[in-house]
C-alpha cells in the first residue's frame, strides 16, 4: 500500500483505476529478511515471474507505471542499490534513507560480486497477490493470500558472498 498524492492509500499490486499519468514508488525490502525479492503475477494467463536476491546488496524496490489515457499501460518493478533514479551525487548526498544505504561504493581496481534468481511458473486459476517469497536449501517457495504455495527447485545457487 502505498499514499498517493491526495493522500489516499493504493494497492500497488494494480493499476489505478482510470489512470492517466506516471506514477513510481520505492519500497525499502524489510531489513530482518536475508533475502529480498519482487514477484508479479499475471492473472489472466496463470503465470508468474520474480527475482530474489540478497537483501544487504539490493535494499531497494522501485514500482513504476505509466498509465496513458490509451490504456496501453506499462509497468517495471525494479531491485537495486538506490530508492530512485537519480544521480549518484543526490544518492550519497542522502547519506541513507530509513536506516538503509542509498548507494554502494565500488573502490578503484575492484570488484563486487552480487547475483539473483529469477523464477517463472504456472500458477493456480486462482492464485492472489504474492505474500510471500522464501528461499531456503536451494528451494524457491512462493505464497499467496489464498494459501497457494509454489514450490520451485532453484536451478542455479545464490551466492551468499559479498
Amino acid at each position: 500500500m502505498a499514499l498517493l498524492i491526495d493522500g489516499k492509500p493504493t494497492d500497488l499490486t494494480a493499476p489505478p483505476e482510470g489512470a492517466h499519468f506516471l506514477d513510481h514508488a520505492t519500497v525499502l525490502v524489510d531489513p530482518a529478511l536475508k533475502y529480498g525479492w519482487v514477484a508479479t503475477v499475471q492473472a489472466a494467463m496463470h503465470l508468474i515471474l520474480g527475482y530474489v536476491f540478497r537483501r544487504t546488496d539490493y535494499p531497494w524496490v522501485q514500482n513504476w507505471g505509466n498509465y496513458p489515457a490509451s490504456g496501453k499501460f506499462s509497468r517495471g518493478l525494479e531491485f537495486g542499490t538506490q530508492p530512485y533514479d537519480e544521480p549518484r551525487s543526490e544518492a550519497i548526498a542522502k547519506n541513507g534513507m530509513f536506516g538503509a544505504p542509498t548507494f554502494r561504493w565500488l573502490p578503484a581496481k575492484s570488484a563486487i560480486h552480487s547475483s539473483f534468481l529469477m523464477f517463472y511458473s504456472r500458477t493456480p486459476a486462482d492464485f492472489g497477490k504474492v505474500e510471500n517469497v522464501r528461499f531456503e536449501n536451494g528451494v524457491i517457495s512462493i505464497e499467496d493470500g489464498a494459501k497457494h504455495k509454489i514450490v520451485l527447485r532453484a536451478s542455479l545457487p545464490l551466492s551468499d558472498q559479498p
